[in-house]
């Protein structure tokens, strides 16, 4: 099955990505569900949305959720600051509500909150980031969620030991839409490896046969 990848113009690459997810946020309907991820790219996309707060323009209330979080890091090493950071605060004056994924002694407090959006709600976006080893949310080779039908679930990542929480291959199956940031040339090289036949990217095909990979 072939990945859906669209290029963008590489100078305006944040710019163009935060319009499409900006569209989705104006979109009119009772509640709009948008779940971002972590790391250095999804923070750029967050700051360029931001930047062109003026063109957001709420028909409905936005309710932001988290793809994944990290265990045993500080707060600002968090994904839930990221997004606070370079997003939230940001867009203060917005109806926008973020719920981000609360740990406290390494348990995911709040889970309910999110199986309450999987069964109850329509998930308008799902934003990822394409590892340059091929992970998703924090779903990787060496965690055997991946092969899993989980909604939710504790994953290890880079580690020998539970070290992170995560939305699971179901969860992320049901998004109406999935943008993938996928730019520079490790990941485009990544992009390639996914129709491997190795039984960890088959798997990372199916999740994301429907996802929009963007490259610049």
């Amino acid at each position: 099955m072939a990945l859906n990848k669209i290029k963008l113009n590489k100078k305006k690459f944040y710019f163009e990505l935060s319009e499409k997810v900006i569209n989705i946020l104006n979109k009119k309907k009772n509640v709009v569900n948008i779940f971002f991820t972590g790391g250095n790219s999804a923070k750029k996309l967050y700051e360029n949305i931001a930047n062109n707060s003026n063109k957001i323009n709420l028909q409905s209330k936005v309710k932001i959720f988290q793809t994944d979080e990290r265990l045993f890091e500080k707060k600002k090493n968090t994904n839930s600051e990221n997004i606070r950071i370079n997003f939230i605060k940001n867009c203060v004056n917005k109806k926008i509500f973020f719920l981000p994924m609360i740990i406290k002694n390494n348990k995911f407090l709040n889970k309910p909150t999110y199986y309450n959006c999987y069964h109850n709600h329509e998930i308008d976006l799902i934003i990822l980031t394409l590892g340059d080893d091929g992970h998703i949310a924090s779903l990787s080779s060496g965690d055997s969620n991946i092969y899993s039908n989980k909604k939710l679930c504790y994953t290890k990542y880079n580690s020998k030991i539970i070290n992170r929480v995560s939305i699971g291959p179901k969860f992320i199956k049901k998004a109406k839409k999935i943008y993938v940031i996928s730019n520079g040339k490790k990941k485009l090289e990544m992009f390639k490896i996914l129709n491997n036949k190795n039984s960890y990217y088959k798997k990372v095909n199916k999740i994301l046969s429907k996802a929009y990979f963007f490259f610049d």
